[in-house]
């Protein structure tokens, strides 16, 4: 960004210009962290209300879960970052979402028992993988847009993804009421997992001939 100034080659309006010249990156930035916001609104606000009301568990007690889930993601967010500085960042979100689609489900098998022990365990195991996702997020939209329109690629995907995943909790709830069965809300999280998989691969596997020119971008904690 400091060679663009001195070149004098900063983008005016840089929101028109990543629609215009970024937009696969921004499309595949949008979905490649949707499930970062459709787990949390799954296991904090859709599941609360489906243990609450079908489960037979009290608002307190759930609401501990959900605390103790998120002690749980203050101490193992770092890790995410860290293991992205040593393994292939491309890898590791590989192998981090697909761990995700079976602890969601699992999360939801667990909580059916009515068990607070087994459902805290499984909103845990569902937590873990999510949140060190979370935090090699950032890195990975910096590494995706060249640096005139980094700042702005990465508010605009974030804000997006997030608008978009707001939702959730009303769809898990439609899917919920229309089914009768768990198993669908399950399966759509399941589904915007994998989504998040296959769009955060191809965010990783691809730069373009200008973030390829611009400062080195490494996926890490510092960004």
């Amino acid at each position: 960004m400091k060679d663009l100034h001195e070149r004098n080659e900063v983008v005016r309006v840089p929101v028109i210009e990543l629609f215009r010249s970024n937009s696969r990156e921004l499309t595949l930035g949008v979905f490649g962290i949707l499930c970062v916001f459709v787990v949390v609104y799954a296991r904090d606000t859709f599941a609360l209300s489906w243990a609450t009301t079908h489960l037979g568990f009290g608002k307190d007690s759930f609401l501990t879960i959900i605390l103790i889930a998120s002690l749980v993601q203050f101490f193992v967010q770092p890790f995410g970052a860290v293991l992205a500085t040593r393994w292939n960042p491309r890898t590791l979100v590989t192998f981090l979402l697909a761990l995700e689609v079976p602890a969601l489900a699992l999360m939801f098998v667990l909580m059916g028992t009515g068990n607070w022990t087994l459902a805290m365990i499984g909103a845990v195991l569902a937590t873990i993988p999510d949140v060190m996702f979370y935090a090699i997020m950032a890195g990975m939209l910096a590494q995706a847009f060249p640096a005139r329109v980094r700042y702005t690629g990465i508010s605009v995907t974030y804000g997006l993804s997030g608008a978009l995943c707001g939702t959730t909790p009303m769809i898990l709830q439609w899917l919920l009421d229309t089914s009768g069965s768990i198993v669908v809300p399950v399966a759509f999280g399941v589904v915007t997992t994998l989504i998040s998989l296959f769009c955060s691969r191809a965010l990783l596997g691809r730069k373009t001939a200008e973030a390829a020119a611009d400062e080195p971008a490494t996926v890490s904690a510092t960004h």
